[in-house]
């Protein structure tokens, strides 16, 4: 078995934690999030905004447009099925997504107190006989019996964060398509063949509810995709070393005192305390933002 699995931190905790996250980068994703959702979608919920401008006097053009012009026909389905693959892909967020990260740091937060708190005296009496190099019978149980808890609780960890794994990156692939959507779009207005005032106001209103919801959903390399990262990063490291950890229980007791004093079992349990305090102020950084 590989033990280290089970009490290695690996990607987590510390300055590059990705549990180190403010409020103020929370209410931004919830922000961008709910912009993503709410995305305009087809083209009779375009037409529908355009029509309502100046009582209907721009509805004709609309059609005209549509009807005659490939560019502008072109660019508005371009538009429409990019806003329509983040709407998709941003459906988690809305259904089970914040849920599901709070619950993440909540496994985190338990997964710290089987190590630290529930297992921190038999581990220590473990560390003890390990050093000595003299490891009795029943201490050798009580390490097996830790390791099997931490299996099982390992294996669930994994199991529940594989979902979230893939929306995030689904999500995570489609939103990095927006840039160079919008900037197609964008090269198509000067091919489109304008006749007269009321479709330059078309077309100038198809920039602003269309384009403009584009633009506003491709990813802050500053703000957005930093907490991405991050919260991809968290559900990706428990999930590998879990995984890890959980397959591998088959025992080789002979030189189990060797392998454990390779733990590093004193800065497992340092590293696993401040993942746990770090756990917590994302778990309460979360509830809080809107």
């Amino acid at each position: 078995m590989n033990y280290s699995a089970a009490f290695s931190t690996h990607e987590l905790g510390g300055k590059s934690s990705p549990f180190l996250l403010s409020v103020e980068e929370w209410r931004d994703f919830s922000n961008y999030m709910k912009k993503c959702i709410s995305l305009p979608t087809t083209q009779s919920i375009l037409q529908e905004r355009i029509s309502n401008i100046n009582k209907g006097q721009l509805t004709q053009s609309w059609f005209n447009l549509i009807e005659r012009d490939t560019a502008y026909s072109t660019l508005v389905l371009t538009g429409t099925e990019m806003t329509t693959r983040v709407k998709e892909a941003s459906g988690f967020w809305g259904t089970e997504g914040r849920a599901a990260i709070i619950a993440l740091a909540q496994n985190i937060i338990a997964y710290a107190n089987l190590i630290c708190i529930k297992h921190r005296d038999d581990l220590n009496q473990v560390l003890l006989e390990a050093h000595n190099g003299n490891m009795s019978p029943s201490t050798k149980t009580k390490f097996i019996n830790v390791c099997n808890d931490l299996s099982e609780h390992a294996l669930r960890y994994h199991l529940e964060s594989q979902t979230m794994l893939t929306y995030l990156s689904d999500f995570y692939t489609v939103i990095g398509d927006c840039k160079d959507t919008h900037q197609s779009c964008l090269n198509l207005i000067p091919r489109i063949a304008i006749r007269d005032h009321l479709e330059y106001a078309v077309v100038h209103n198809t920039g602003t509810f269309l384009l403009g919801a584009i633009s506003s959903v491709i990813p802050s390399e500053t703000k957005i995709l930093p907490v991405i990262r991050k919260i991809h990063l968290i559900w990706s490291a428990i999930s590998y070393d879990l995984k890890e950890l959980g397959e591998n229980m088959s025992e080789d007791l002979v030189s189990l005192p060797d392998i454990i004093a390779a733990l590093e079992l004193e800065l497992a349990f340092e590293n696993w305390s401040i993942i746990r305090e770090e756990a917590e102020e994302f778990h309460k950084n979360a509830e809080n933002f809107s």
